[in-house]
C-alpha cells in the first residue's frame, strides 16, 4: 500500500514497487503528470486514488492495468482517458472532471462496472450509476455484484451539448450513446431498459421518458422530475414490480394511462405540478397502494368515485386543486390515517366522514367549507384537525368532546367563525387551540381549568378569559398566546 495523500510531488517513479496493491495520491495540487511507463513493475495495482489532484492533465498508462478495479481521478483537469487499458475496472470515479473532452471506451471494457460518477463532466450537471450491494458500505469492501444488489442511475440532462464524441458508445447497461447533455433517448431505452436489473431510476429534465420500460423486469422506484413529457409510455404499465412512481414537476403531462391499475405493487403515487384533469378510474384498483399525493395539480377537477376500493391507503394530500367535492366511498378507506386536502374550490364534505375509524390527521384548510358533518366527531383516533383559512365555515360541531384523542385545533383565519362549542371544555388531552383572526367574541369560562393547553387568538379575546399577566406575544406575528 502507497499512500502519499497531500503531498508535494510532481513526478513519481513506480519501478520500484513491484507489489504495490493501492496507491493513495489524493490531494496531490502540485501533481501534472502520472507516468506509468511499464506496468509490468506495478503488475499488482488494484487501488489508484487521484481524488483532488486538481492541475492532473495526463494519465499515462503504457499497457493494460489488468488487476486495477478502483479509478478516482475526481476534480482533476483530465482532458482524455483510455478505459481500454483498464479491462478489470469495477469504479470509476471522473465527477467534476470540467475538462474531460473524451473517454476512450472499447467493447467490452466495463462488462465488470459497478459505479460510475459522471457529475460535473461531459455535460451532466448529475449522473451516477451504482450497482453495488447496498447492504456493504465500508469503503474498503469488495465491489462484487450481489444478485439481491440495487442499480441505480441519476441523469439530469442540460441544454444541447456542443460535446458528443463518438467514442462513447460502449458503456454496457448505462447509456451507450452520448455521455453528454445531447443523449439520445431511444438509446437511453435500450440501455437502461435492457439491463434488467435497474431497481431505481431517476430521470430529471428529459423532455420524454423511454419507451421500453416494460423491458425493466425489477424496476421498483420510477421518479420523473422537471420534465415536459405530456404522456407517459403504455409500457409503465407493465412493471410488476414498481412500488414507487413518482412525477414531479411534469408540467406539460396531460394524462396517465388508462391502464395504471395493472401496476399490482404501486404503494406509492406521488403527482405534482401537472396538466392532469381526471384520473383513470383503474387507479381505484390499486389494492397495495399506501400512499397518494397529488399536489399543485391545479387542472384536476374529479377524483374517481371508486377511490373508496383503495383499501391499504393510508396517506391521501390533495393540495392546490380544483375539486369541489370528494366522492362518498372515501369514507371506506378504513385505513386511512392522514386526509390533507387544500383545495380552494372545496365545497362540501362527505357526510359519513366519521366512517374514517383510523384518521389521527385531518387538513381541510384553504376551502369554502360552511359547515363539518356532525359523523366528524366519530373520529375516536383524530389527534389533529386543522381548518385554517376556512374563510366560509360558520359553525363547529356540538359534540366535538367525542374526538377524545384531539390534542390540536387550528382555526386560524376562519373568519366567519362566531360561535364555540362548551363541548372543548371535555377534551382532556387537548394541547394546542389557536383561534387567530375569528369572529370568536369570548371562550368559556372552564377553558381556564384545561392544563397544559396553549391558546392562540387576540389579546382581547384571551383577557376576556380572565387571562391578563400570562398572556405572551409572538415577536414575529400580531398574535398572543397563553399556556394554561
Amino acid at each position: 500500500m502507497g499512500n502519499l495523500s497531500e503531498s508535494k510531488l510532481k513526478t513519481i517513479d513506480l519501478r520500484p514497487a513491484v507489489n504495490l496493491e493501492l496507491l493513495h495520491l489524493k490531494d496531490c495540487n502540485a501533481l501534472v503528470e502520472l507516468h506509468m511507463p511499464d506496468i509490468g513493475w506495478t503488475p499488482n495495482l488494484e487501488d489508484l486514488d487521484l481524488n483532488s489532484c486538481y492541475d492532473l492533465e495526463d494519465l499515462h498508462m503504457a499497457d493494460k492495468c489488468q488487476k486495477l478495479t478502483s479509478l478516482n481521478i475526481s476534480h482533476s483537469k483530465l482532458k482524455t482517458l483510455d478505459l481500454g487499458l483498464t479491462p478489470n475496472l469495477k469504479k470509476l470515479d471522473l465527477k467534476e472532471c470540467k475538462n474531460l473532452l473524451q473517454l476512450h471506451v472499447p467493447i467490452g471494457c466495463l462488462e465488470n462496472l459497478v459505479y460510475l460518477n459522471l457529475r460535473g463532466c461531459l455535460g451532466f450537471t448529475s449522473f451516477m450509476f451504482d450497482k453495488r450491494n447496498v447492504a456493504s458500505s465500508r469503503k474498503d469492501e469488495s465491489l462484487e455484484i450481489d444478485p439481491s444488489a440495487e442499480s441505480h442511475l441519476i441523469a439530469k440532462s442540460l441544454e444541447r451539448c456542443s460535446l458528443h464524441p463518438d467514442n462513447t458508445l460502449n458503456l454496457k447497461q448505462l447509456i451507450y450513446e452520448g455521455l453528454c447533455a445531447c443523449t439520445n433517448l431511444e438509446t437511453l431505452s435500450e440501455s437502461t431498459c435492457g439491463s434488467r436489473c435497474l431497481r431505481k431510476l431517476k430521470l430529471e429534465a428529459y423532455p420524454e421518458a423511454p419507451k421500453k420500460l416494460d423491458h425493466e423486469e425489477c424496476l421498483e422506484e420510477l421518479s420523473f422530475s422537471m420534465t415536459n413529457m405530456k404522456h407517459l409510455p403504455d409500457s409503465i404499465c407493465m412493471l410488476k414490480h414498481l412500488e414507487v412512481l413518482q412525477l414531479k414537476h411534469c408540467w406539460s403531462l396531460e394524462k396517465l394511462p388508462e391502464d395504471i391499475g395493472r401496476l399490482e405493487c404501486l404503494k406509492n403515487l406521488t403527482l405534482s405540478d401537472t396538466k392532469i384533469k381526471h384520473l383513470p378510474d383503474s387507479i381505484c384498483m390499486l389494492k397495495h397502494l399506501v400512499f397518494l399525493e397529488l399536489r399543485d395539480c391545479s387542472f384536476l377537477e374529479k377524483l374517481p368515485e371508486d377511490l373508496g376500493q383503495l383499501e391499504c391507503l393510508e396517506t391521501l394530500y390533495l393540495l392546490h386543486a380544483k375539486i369541489e367535492h370528494l366522492p362518498d366511498s372515501i369514507c371506506m378507506l378504513k385505513h386511512l390515517r392522514t386526509l390533507a386536502v387544500h383545495c380552494s374550490s372545496l365545497k362540501t364534505l362527505p357526510k359519513d366522514l366519521g366512517q374514517l375509524e383510523c384518521l389521527e390527521t385531518l387538513y381541510l384548510s384553504y376551502s369554502v367549507i360552511k359547515h363539518l358533518p356532525d359523523s366528524i366527531c366519530m373520529l375516536k383516533d383524530l389527534k389533529q384537525l386543522d381548518l385554517i383559512h376556512c374563510s366560509s365555515l360558520e359553525k363547529l360541531p356540538e359534540d366535538l368532546d367525542q374526538l377524545e384523542c384531539l390534542r390540536r385545533l387550528s382555526l386560524r383565519k376562519c373568519k366567519l367563525l362566531r360561535d364555540f362549542p362548551i363541548s372543548i371544555c371535555k377534551i382532556k388531552r387537548l394541547e394546542i387551540l389557536g383561534v387567530e383572526v375569528t369572529c370568536i367574541s369570548h371562550l368559556p369560562q372552564d377553558i381556564c381549568f384545561m392544563k397544559g393547553l396553549r391558546i392562540s387568538g387576540s389579546r382581547g379575546l384571551l383577557e376576556s378569559c380572565g387571562f391578563t399577566s400570562e398572556i405572551q406575544t409572538v415577536s414575529y406575528e400580531d398574535t398572543c398566546f397563553v399556556d394554561v
